[in-house]
């Protein structure tokens, strides 16, 4: 290897570092910009190994079939927004079809042509931006493997994921300890609870659970060699030796992880690392047969089963804690419930796209139809990992993953078999104990959808495969999985070199017009969302740029349509045919993006009021249906439709639908609705279906009486009001 060969793959190793290190620190990357400069690094570093190979003249790759097995599962959501002939797509989403071709009836009937073969993803751009994603985390491993499987590289990074897991645990603690509200004590958290640099605890506890089992490894790897050196003296020298990897500091480093992670009262986190600890203590008690013959009563399954129990233990004290325990005896609470909840209906989902799922990305969309809980907050993940992936990708998808996943258990456990060294095999199950308690965690939450904790997860997997093929000998360390050497003199080596150079473009330019739709839609939404007056084309060249980038951009579209339905309204009477210019340009915006995600409910019920503004009674009442069809505890469509109705002289079935409304936003102004309904009828019995039967609204809607003048009725419901003050009825309704 040259010079400069050799100065290129430091320089390599030192890029994957820096984004491995930098990806939490961002919110844990999970902002468009940061996902963007993550996958851009992807494919700036896969563009320079390839010059690396090309200096080297030949290219260098691991033989493996896990590769193949990656590539398969990229080549099927690839397929995914792929447009196929309606027999096609019914034969593997029946549903699918359906929605699709009712959006291309409903396009039809406006005049607009609408095409006949449709993708298997009813939300083509999500998938899109969650297929890059993953691409880029296939490189990363990708790469991981094949620039640290020289020399003694793959232990230094295993090193920096320990180092930086305990600074990620200490700036925790510290944040804990003095915290302001605010991430940074600085930015301000939407939604969550903070923790660490994490939006939501849960992630950060998902982050440390993937650095504490590498840190746990090292320790007894580093035990192991201290012992087989210096077999003499107990435990207590093996501990607290001074020599070579020091085990006392990993073993402080571990302390710290356990004392975050379960400060962060992270349930899930702290469930998922007891899991984890019980299997792998059963694991060490019962061993196999084989292994158990070989090594006997090894000191190994001592210690490893001394550390286990003072993970448990610790944890148990902390638990007892004053700050920790009423986290824990409230252990099926609110938040619980609505995760079970959320899952139960997610299963209706997977009856109804059993085979390849609605799309990466769709469960956004799609949940809206089967959600049966009322909610205050948009529901934008599954809670679950593996629920929204088969939901997402259907039963094909999950069974690529498990595929994914049992070829590298294989070859791990194949090479497990045959490695002797303790020292590689305690790095191994201190990888695998990381990879275990995430899998736990990911039944209770969303940490793969975290770019970060994704990341360091798939690095994870990328050093337990490393460690176990890594072997130091007399000459070296030696890589014991196959390397295929392709001379690029060769017609082999120069279509390989061809098609690395193509993928390697395809995945920038793909990254890159993503990012630059998504941006410009981001600076439309800062600078002017809603236009008044008369709006010219040349004010929509933001969005215009966001959907030349990104053709399947759908909220592009909305946003136009949005902005077009607003001026349209400003116009007021005087300005009617402006009005139905401005209508007649959102319904052409919003159709278009109906055509790009037609399971959005959103968009159906915009298309509805746009409708009804143009006086088109039956395709508002069908798309508002639709749109309830799609959502039906949405209480700000059914609000939206019964001002639809309110404004048409349908005021019972009207009033109803903004009943429904009420229902389904608990927190919402009655004395607002009141004000609403009381502009197209004077009939307080009408009035009186917003009402429920609590000293509150009976307080609002006495007053609301008053202030209409109808002073007696006024009177009747606050003498309602004292009898229902003194006796309170069960039964708000």
């Amino acid at each position: 290897m040259s010079a400069g060969s050799s100065h290129l793959l430091r320089a390599l190793q030192a890029g994957l570092v820096l984004v491995l290190i930098v990806a939490p620190l961002p919110f844990g990357s999970v902002q468009d910009d940061w996902i963007f400069q993550i996958e851009f690094a992807m494919g700036l570093l896969l563009g320079l190994w390839i010059l690396h190979e090309v200096m080297n003249g030949r290219i260098r790759m691991a033989k493996m079939r896990l590769y193949w097995v990656i590539l398969a599962l990229l080549a099927y959501l690839l397929v995914t927004l792929a447009p196929l002939p309606p027999f096609a797509l019914g034969i593997l989403s029946r549903e699918g079809l359906n929605l699709q071709q009712f959006a291309r009836n409903t396009i039809a009937t406006h005049g607009h042509q609408a095409g006949s073969w449709f993708p298997i993803s009813l939300a083509p751009f999500e998938t899109k931006g969650e297929v890059l994603k993953i691409a880029s985390y296939a490189l990363f491993f990708f790469l991981v493997l094949e620039l640290f499987r020289h020399g003694s590289s793959a232990r230094v990074l295993y090193v920096v994921l320990v180092v930086f897991g305990t600074a990620m645990a200490v700036f925790g603690l510290v944040q804990n300890m003095w915290s302001n509200g605010k991430i940074y004590w600085r930015f301000e958290s939407a939604s969550g609870t903070p923790f660490g640099p994490f939006v939501n605890h849960n992630h950060f506890a998902g982050y440390l659970e993937l650095t504490l089992g590498l840190s746990l490894g090292m320790f007894v790897a580093e035990v192991g060699r201290f012992r087989e050196r210096h077999p003499s003296g107990g435990a207590a020298r093996w501990i607290w030796h001074k020599d070579g990897g020091r085990p006392w500091v990993l073993l402080i480093c571990s302390f710290f992880m356990i004392i975050s992670l379960t400060a962060s009262l992270s349930r899930g986190g702290v469930l998922s690392l007891l899991a984890t600890s019980v299997v792998f203590a059963a694991a060490a008690i019962f061993p196999a047969p084989r292994v158990a013959a070989r090594r006997g009563r090894s000191y190994g399954r001592v210690l490893v089963l001394a550390g286990l129990s003072a993970i448990v233990l610790l944890i148990g004290i902390l638990a007892l804690s004053p700050r920790v325990r009423p986290r824990w005896e409230g252990a099926f609470d609110e938040a619980a419930e609505y995760r079970v909840e959320v899952w139960r209906d997610s299963l209706g989902a997977l009856r109804d796209f059993p085979v390849t799922g609605a799309g990466l990305g769709s469960f956004r969309s799609l949940y809206p139809r089967y959600k049966s809980g009322n909610f205050l907050s948009e529901t934008t993940h599954a809670e679950n990992d593996y629920i929204q992936w088969t939901m997402e990708t259907g039963f094909l998808g999950l069974a690529l993953l498990v595929l994914i996943a049992s070829t590298f258990a294989r070859h791990v456990v194949h090479r497990l078999k045959k490695r002797k060294d303790i020292y590689s095999r305690s790095l191994a199950y201190g990888a695998l104990f990381s990879i275990s308690t995430m899998s736990f965690h990911n039944f209770m939450d969303f940490n793969m959808h975290i770019p970060s904790n994704a990341l360091t997860m798939v690095c994870v997997a990328a050093l337990c495969f490393l460690v176990v093929n890594i072997h130091g000998g007399r000459h070296g360390a030696q890589f014991l999985t196959e390397v295929r050497h392709i001379s690029l003199k060769s017609a082999r080596g120069v279509i390989v070199l061809v098609a690395l150079l193509l993928a390697a473009g395809f995945f920038v330019q793909q990254v890159w017009t993503h990012h630059q739709s998504l941006r410009s839609m981001d600076h439309w939404s800062r600078s002017s969302f809603y236009l008044h007056g008369d709006p010219e084309e040349s004010q929509f060249a933001l969005l215009n740029e966001a959907i030349r980038q990104g053709s399947w951009n759908d909220r592009a579209y909305f946003a136009k349509a949005m902005a077009y339905e607003s001026a349209g309204e400003a116009g007021g009477i005087a300005g009617i045919f402006k009005k139905n210019q401005m209508l007649e340009q959102a319904s052409k915006a919003i159709l278009e993006a109906i055509r790009r995600r037609p399971v959005e409910a959103l968009y159906w019920a915009a298309l509805g009021r746009i409708e009804s503004g143009l006086m088109n009674e039956e395709q508002s009442d069908q798309a508002f249906r639709h749109a309830l069809n799609l959502a039906r505890t949405n209480g700000w469509i059914h609000r939206d439709y019964g001002l639809s109705l309110l404004y048409r002289g349908d005021i019972q079935q009207g009033s109803t639908e903004l009943a429904l409304a009420r229902h389904y936003i608990p927190n919402v102004n009655l004395r607002e609705f009141l004000t609403l309904l009381a502009k197209y009828t004077d009939a307080p019995g009408v009035w009186e279906n917003l009402v429920y039967h609590t000293a509150e609204d009976q307080k609002i809607y006495a007053d609301f009486l008053a202030s209409r003048g109808l002073n007696e009725l006024a009177a009747k419901i606050r003498k309602e009001l004292q009898v229902l003050q003194t006796s309170p009825s069960p039964n708000p309704r």
